[in-house]
């Protein structure tokens, strides 16, 4: 039956003390991440709402373009790897959502996370099978919703603005309790009831208030309680205004009117006059608190509606045939399992994009090429494998603490059978450590590190290294001066300079290692001995001398005559800091690649990305003592 719908109601201060606790962290992670790319923001019916309102969070505080949509307008686009998508749902168990999430997985989407309220649920549980999505899933306390999102859509409001906050994209904080914000919604309650006691009603909102409108939209509809038409102040001038001149006996008006807008409106409502009955719901400056604010008047809107007609918009009844609807299921778009093999032309794809390959042609022909490719890394026999760290190895979640368990089984695996192992990074002794504290120390000598990028290469069992107290190089220190010395740089950046390697990191959550890299490299072009990288969380500037291929130099010396040395990173896109490393012939790359057809393909299953992909190359290694062949499935 569902609950009562003023028992819900009821219940939104508990919810919305309870979202202002919860740790977002994965939500925000995802935010970060995604900074440089469009995002779309999936849910369906009250979820659509809470996506409107991300939506609309992401395009004002960030640069990049967001949508809204329901998972079938979801599934209907074709190429998604250079985005983000963030799904949103409740129960986390309707087949449309379940279906759009495969749908994510199976186009390879850059940056992937969920926000559900059911940590058993479906989608949670599939989410959890790409290590590289984030996964946002507590438990409400007040339980499911009734028949509409009521407290799960006040939570994922307070959660979504809460995420842009912990991630350094919007510095107003939310108020602690929901009284202020619901104090901050101005309404005539005897208006609003006039307006929507007509059959049909008019809803108006301006660019911060569209989440709430949308979210009156669904409510009145879904309950049925009114016919409700959506549309902004100003498209309603371009005719949608003669409505009212048809239909001014049963037809209301709810304006949401925030002070950006709140001259036109007025002005619109006036030319409109006393033909039809009008409430206005006015809201605070902060377009933050706008639609959470609004969402109160939409709550109350829809209990006058459901009162003034005998219908609990809790519990309306839902017949027979809504259920038969309900349970049909969507197209299914997704083409492959998860973790199933990849198919060419998203090899292909990978290296080239989607806007490259789609002349038929020049797919096929990189598809031809990636099979290719795969079948010559299964020829050789090879004697060790070369690693990146951070990113391949090193999850972000693990940056500073133990590899995970089947990372460090897999490699004490093949330490234990005489396979000799590099690990080439960008960072000093807190790899050793991290190291050292994953393996068993037994093993620990049949371990090479090029630390700083290759500057300084030892055995991990040598607790010398790297050395960090000897002079810098003269190159390095005159240019830390040019770079300390740097407006810009000092804005943005914190300077560490070691011996062979300067590294900036951001001060800003919005500024990312490859906007860094592009400050930086307007100064180092005048340097001709140095070049800068970048990693996911850094800038490296080396001289030009020092590259990670030096740590696969050392171990040719370790490895039997006609052995090769399979090389894996994660970016390997120039200016990535793995490029080098992945122009070697035998090489694969767990993340991003280089146009080379003869290097540093991503031979990984959709989706599977970092650290997952790198396990999956290990588990494709046919091992013997002191040798290895891969085993890389035929692409479909």
């Amino acid at each position: 039956m569902g609950k009562p719908f003023k028992v819900e109601l009821s219940e939104l201060d508990k919810t919305y003390e309870w979202a202002m606790r919860q740790d977002v962290t994965p939500l925000s992670n995802f935010l970060r991440a995604s900074l440089n790319d469009p995002v779309c923001f999936v849910g369906s019916g009250g979820s659509f709402s809470a996506a409107t309102f991300a939506a609309y969070l992401h395009e004002q505080f960030t640069p990049q373009v967001a949508e809204a949509m329901t998972p079938l307008q979801f599934s209907a686009r074709s190429e998604l790897q250079s985005g983000g998508v963030l799904m949103m749902s409740a129960a986390g168990r309707n087949r449309d959502i379940l279906s759009a999430f495969k749908h994510a997985i199976d186009s390879d989407t850059s940056h992937l996370a969920i926000a559900c309220l059911d940590p058993g649920s479906t989608l949670t549980n599939l989410s959890r099978r790409i290590w590289v999505a984030e996964s946002f899933s507590c438990r409400i306390p007040t339980g499911p919703d009734g028949f509409l999102a009521t407290n799960s859509l006040l939570a994922f409001f307070v959660l979504t603005a809460r995420s842009y906050h912990n991630a350094g994209l919007i510095t107003s904080l939310l108020p602690g309790r929901a009284a202020s914000l619901r104090k901050a919604a101005v309404w005539s309650e005897e208006k609003l009831a006039n307006a929507v006691a007509r059959q049909n009603v008019i809803i108006l909102f301006g660019p911060h208030t569209r989440a709430a409108a949308v979210d009156l939209e669904s409510k009145l509809s879904e309950a049925a309680l009114a016919s409700p038409q959506l549309v902004d102040f100003r498209n309603f001038a371009h005719g949608r205004h003669h409505w009212i001149a048809k239909h001014a006996d049963d037809t209301g008006l709810v304006a949401f009117v925030s002070p950006d807008v709140k001259v036109l409106a007025y002005k619109t409502l006036g030319a409109v006059g006393k033909r039809i009955p009008i409430a206005t719901v006015d809201l605070p400056d902060s377009p933050i608190y706008a639609n959470i604010a609004a969402l109160f008047a939409v709550f109350e809107a829809t209990r006058i509606a459901g009162d003034l007609r005998g219908i609990d918009p809790g519990r309306p009844g839902v017949p027979e045939f809504g259920r038969r609807i309900y349970n049909l299921r969507p197209p299914s778009t997704a083409r492959t399992m998860i973790g199933g093999n990849p198919t060419a032309r998203l090899v292909a794809r990978r290296k080239f994009g989607a806007a490259t390959i789609q002349s038929l042609s020049l797919g096929c022909s990189v598809g031809k090429a990636a099979q290719l490719f795969a079948k010559s890394l299964c020829r050789p026999t090879y004697g060790a494998v070369l690693f990146d760290f951070d990113g391949t190895l090193c999850s972000n979640r693990e940056r500073f603490s133990a590899l995970s368990d089947d990372v460090a089984s897999a490699l004490e695996y093949l330490l234990r059978r005489n396979i000799k192992i590099g690990i080439a990074t960008g960072r000093g002794k807190s790899v050793r450590r991290q190291v050292q504290q994953s393996l068993n120390s037994s093993l620990w000598e049949k371990v090479w590190i090029g630390y700083y990028n290759g500057c300084e290469v030892a055995q991990l069992a040598d607790d010398a290294f790297p050395k960090v107290d000897i002079a810098l190089n003269s190159s390095v220190a005159k240019l830390d001066k040019r770079l300390r010395a740097d407006v810009l740089i000092a804005e943005f950046a914190e300077i560490t300079t070691r011996p062979f390697q300067i590294t900036l990191e951001s001060k800003i959550p919005t500024v990312s290692s490859k906007e860094l890299w592009r400050y930086a490299s307007r100064i180092i072009q005048e340097a001709d001995d140095m070049r800068v990288l970048f990693s996911m969380h850094s800038v490296d500037i080396v001289p030009n001398t020092v590259s990670k291929l030096s740590v696969l130099k050392q171990l040719r010396l370790l490895i039997p005559k006609g052995h090769e040395i399979l090389c894996i990173g994660d970016l390997g896109q120039y200016p990535g800091n793995d490029f080098d490393l992945l122009t070697h012939e035998y090489s694969l790359s767990s993340d991003q690649l280089s146009p080379d057809l003869y290097s540093c393909w991503n031979l990984a299953p959709a989706s599977f990305r970092g650290v997952q992909a790198t396990l999956y190359y290990l588990r494709r290694m046919k091992v013997s003592c002191g040798e290895f062949r891969l085993e890389l499935p035929q692409l479909r």
